[in-house]
């Protein structure tokens, strides 16, 4: 009889149990499908006199974000909106943003930081190599080099005729038709580096079916013998 009653005080608890996840599995699924604040960069290689956006995903409506940098020599927040900010950097160095949230009572949601490196605009530019050969329908990545080493800045690149050749603004060269052009780099200083680029008709003679066929075998030459007495 002892062992009935406890059987059933166990099968009682478990039914509460099962009753409980119930009716609050929906408000853990909901709590669950909120995602936390977080910023569209944590790490940042800037350019000096260059400006950049920060911003901060996942907010709720009653969340609150306030942007700060620790060097504000190196980097200054600027024009600041509900959920973003423009960075500006203006000396070489580093410094870290911070976005702290907050709640519509002050209460600290959580603070999310940038960590912001700025390095000196690039002074010169070139490329290694002056001239490809592609074929229609080809690609090839070309790299101009800046200096000093230490500048982050990025090239700006132009096709002085997209028909023959584009180039993409990583450096990334296509062959469109035949002809010769010229893929131009250039940085900040206005100085620039030039690049040929040279794109010969593709040999249509390798679409012919008949040249996929195999050689004829040559006919062998009967062999002739002499019988010396």
């Amino acid at each position: 009889m002892q062992t009935k009653k406890t059987y059933i005080k166990l099968t009682a608890a478990l039914l509460c149990l099962v009753m409980m996840f119930t009716c609050f599995s929906p408000f853990s699924t909901a709590y669950a499908l909120v995602r936390s604040p977080r910023l569209n960069l944590k790490y940042l290689s800037a350019v000096r006199n260059t400006s950049y956006k920060l911003n901060v995903y996942n907010m709720q409506p009653d969340y609150k974000v306030f942007f700060s940098s620790n060097n504000t020599s190196v980097v200054a927040v600027r024009r600041i909106k509900s959920k973003s900010c423009r960075l500006k950097a203006k000396n070489s160095g580093s410094a870290t943003i911070t976005a702290e949230v907050t709640d519509e009572d002050d209460h600290m949601i959580t603070a999310l930081k940038c960590n912001v490196t700025v390095s000196p605009l690039a002074v010169s530019i070139k490329f290694n190599k002056h001239k490809v050969i592609l074929t229609e329908g080809s690609t090839k990545t070309i790299k101009a080099v800046t200096k000093p080493n230490i500048s982050s800045e990025q090239p700006k690149y132009i096709s002085d005729d997209p028909e023959i050749a584009s180039v993409s603004s990583t450096g990334v060269v296509t062959a469109v038709s035949e002809g010769k052009t010229t893929i131009r780099a250039f940085i900040t200083n206005k100085k620039a580096a030039s690049y040929t680029v040279i794109v010969a008709q593709r040999d249509s003679d390798s679409d012919d079916p008949d040249d996929n066929k195999p050689e004829p075998s040559p006919t062998p030459t009967p062999s002739i013998y002499f019988n010396i007495k």
